[in-house]
């Protein structure tokens, strides 16, 4: 549960400060701002997900004793996956502060299905491993879709300057 505290905790501040920066800035601006939140992100994330990861067996071992090591796989690919979600909150925030409300539905809808199906596949053939494998692969597809949506790479607004969160063509 420590592992995936982190992403959650992340989303709470995030999305009023993404609002803002949305509301106030130029496109450049707001595209700026974000790139430096990643890199921020990246930057505090990164190093915590590197000793969580690697440091698995004596943390459990630590912590919970030698019975529990056979967990430390789980961990390090759980720390993976909680870093990478980490970075789609970002992408989730952007999407949500800049209205785009109903792109975070579709969003769900089909990471809900592509997860039920993964699940039953990864789950069934690796167990708790697998269920871990499916996180991580999940974080995966979402950082995926966000850098291929215009949420995150192409933020634009209609000529009034409304933060409508619609795509203006042109």
């Amino acid at each position: 549960r420590l592992v995936l505290l982190f992403p959650v905790a992340l989303s709470v501040p995030l999305l009023p400060a993404i609002s803002e920066i949305y509301a106030e800035g130029s496109r450049d601006y707001t595209r700026t701002r974000l790139s430096g939140l990643i890199r921020i992100t990246a930057l505090v994330g990164l190093p915590l997900t590197l000793v969580m990861a690697l440091a698995a067996a004596p943390i459990i071992g630590l912590l919970y004793g030698a019975d529990y090591l056979g967990a430390a796989p789980l961990v390090f690919v759980l720390s993976i996956a909680a870093f990478i979600d980490t970075i789609g909150t970002i992408g989730e925030s952007t999407l949500l502060g800049t209205g785009r409300t109903l792109h975070i539905l579709g969003l769900t809808a089909m990471q809900a299905a592509f997860i039920g199906a993964g699940t039953l596949v990864l789950v069934n053939a690796f167990g708790l491993l697998g269920a871990a494998f499916k996180k991580l692969d999940g974080a995966l597809s979402q950082i995926a879709h966000h850098s291929n949506q215009r949420g995150l790479a192409r933020l634009k607004r209609h000529d009034t300057g409304c933060p409508t969160g619609h795509a203006a063509d042109g």
